[in-house]
């Protein structure tokens, strides 16, 4: 059984959620295609996320790099990136950094938060009622050589019960790759982010903690006899 006071715990949320392997994605080879450039920002932003699921739509886009200058000087487990908006939403990344014996292990996470997560009239409780799905993509890359990296995507509904979401180990210098992509300390993370426009309210909707009567004003027979 889940410890509560870990559930609730943003630092032990941090740490447990994997939204995929660290293994990279990876997309069939276009043999008219040029080597992979991680600096031509607009061409990745178009190919390094996944398409819009149907009948949905976008409402907006967008990418940010944070240029890491040397990862061995982080002198906090948890950093976070530069911030960036995309829609009404602001965006960074989280890097949990961890020594190991003889090499460094990155976990990347993007975490997400409204512009203004209370207006002049917004209620307490409706300003913590958002949520919002986003589609992104995390491109780890060599600043002196573009064409080496690592990528990996996700999606994930963003929430004030979790605000963040990503890949742990997405880099580890154990790794003949990893160790090219981080170039004497110094690695470049690019994030491509997607906002979707959700009309039906329950994309990548995991129903925990559901509160039917507060959403629809109906509740469950089950239910029924709690107030």
């Amino acid at each position: 059984m889940e410890n509560e006071n870990e559930a609730n715990n943003p630092e032990h949320q941090l740490d447990s959620r994997d939204a995929t392997s660290n293994q990279p994605s990876t997309t069939p080879p276009d043999t008219n295609s040029q080597p992979h450039n991680s600096s031509d920002y607009e061409y990745n932003l178009t190919h390094l996320l996944d398409p819009i699921p149907p009948d949905l739509q976008s409402l907006g886009e967008g990418f940010n790099t944070w240029e890491i200058a040397d990862i061995n000087g982080f002198q906090l487990e948890k950093t976070a990136g530069p911030k960036f908006q995309v829609g009404n939403y602001v965006f960074n990344l989280l890097v949990m950094h961890q020594r190991r014996y003889n090499y460094t292990q990155l976990s990347v996470y993007l975490e997400c938060h409204p512009v203004e997560e209370a207006t002049d009239g917004e209620t307490e409780d409706a300003a913590k009622d958002w949520f919002v799905p986003v589609q992104f993509s995390i491109d780890a890359w060599n600043p002196d050589d573009p064409s080496i990296h690592k990528n990996n995507r996700s999606h994930f509904r963003y929430s004030p019960v979790v605000t963040d979401w990503g890949f742990v180990a997405l880099i580890s210098t154990k790794s003949i790759l990893d160790n090219q992509i981080v170039n004497k300390g110094k690695l470049n993370l690019t994030v491509y982010v997607r906002v979707i426009d959700d009309y039906t309210g329950v994309l990548w909707y995991d129903f925990r903690d559901h509160d039917s009567k507060k959403k629809i004003q109906k509740q469950g027979i089950s239910n029924s006899n709690r107030r």
